[in-house]
């Protein structure tokens, strides 16, 4: 990736390679796996604060946007494999924005995240996902979106307690941590109706039936998560896939009625 956004007369007196090699070597990022391309990490957080600190936020937006238009222009095909980097980089550029050119972009790919996390039975990283999508939701359509996430959620989250308390699950701390998660997840829903109320939508005892286009799908077993390697959303605004998307590609927990 940094072969496709470092400026070309950045890399007139050394190589990539090269400056990274240096970097490993005091000891500022060390090497993690050169599988299915070289990865690099900080040694300590706070070295990556200070340095990102320290740069001008009209080149971290330019930073982020590079970031992102690599990755959208250069895994198309594989874009949903990417949706946590996008939503990390576009919230930084609308958050350094002041105009919300970018909150599209940030609201879409964080709840594309989080979705795919639940799919994917990922809980705890997708309510950290719900819960910074809800700090880009604006519109109405968009609380109602995160509803029907989290709704997923807890029917899942609590279909799933209730299966494993029948088999031989008599770890006390696992089903605390499973009560604990279904908390978060209701306090992120009651959240969200708050907000929708709000904004102006209808009542939390209607929103299965804001739209006609969509349904849930609450008949999905458990066994069917490890056949869903994909997000459950679909996205509301229909140009941000491809005429030619299929459903399977969109989701499962959102179905064309």
């Amino acid at each position: 990736m940094l072969t496709g956004i470092v400026p070309i007369n950045f890399l007139k007196k050394r190589s990539i390679d090269e400056i990274l090699d240096s970097l490993v070597a005091a000891r500022f990022i060390y090497f993690v796996t050169s599988v299915p391309s070289k990865l690099f990490r900080f040694q300590i957080s706070l070295i990556q604060n200070t340095i990102y600190e320290l740069i001008p936020p009209s080149d971290a937006q330019n930073i982020h946007q590079s970031v992102c238009n690599y990755i959208e222009g250069t895994y198309k095909a594989t874009i949903r494999a990417h949706y946590a980097t996008l939503s990390l980089h576009y919230n930084h550029i609308n958050n350094i924005l002041s105009d919300g050119s970018k909150r599209r972009q940030a609201f879409q790919y964080t709840i594309k995240a989080g979705d795919q996390c639940v799919s994917r039975g990922a809980y705890s990283a997708g309510a950290e996902f719900i819960y910074n999508t809800l700090l880009v939701a604006q519109s109405i359509e968009d609380f109602q979106v995160l509803a029907r996430v989290v709704e997923c959620a807890l029917i899942e989250l609590k279909g799933f307690t209730r299966r494993m308390s029948l088999v031989s699950r008599s770890n006390s701390g696992e089903r605390r941590n499973d009560q604990e998660i279904i908390a978060i997840y209701t306090l992120l829903k009651s959240e969200i109706h708050k907000k929708l109320g709000e904004a102006g939508g209808a009542s939390s005892m209607h929103l299965a039936h804001v739209s006609s286009k969509f349904k849930l799908s609450t008949a999905l077993s458990f066994s069917d998560r490890q056949m869903r390697q994909r997000s459950s959303y679909m996205f509301w605004t229909a140009d941000f896939f491809s005429s030619d998307s299929s459903d399977e590609e969109r989701g499962s927990y959102c179905v064309v009625s």
